[in-house]
């Protein structure tokens, strides 16, 4: 799970976008996303979509799947 939360971080970082506007564009609290990125919470399979959207990468990028 520490690798996909370290792809969403990296990718959020490169792309520019914080933390409060992931959320946002996800439809989930400032909060909730620092928890997932911390790992203090687990990473819930119905905001993966969501994510994978708004950091223009694929589900199997985000679990390392593929390049």
């Amino acid at each position: 799970m520490d690798k996909i939360l370290n792809r969403i971080k990296y990718t959020r970082k490169r792309l520019g976008i914080n933390q409060s506007k992931l959320a946002e564009l996800v439809g989930i609290s400032p909060t909730m996303m620092s928890n997932y990125e911390a790992g203090n919470t687990r990473l819930p399979s119905d905001i993966i979509p969501g994510i994978c959207r708004e950091l223009k990468i694929s589900p199997n990028e985000l679990f390392g799947w593929e390049k």
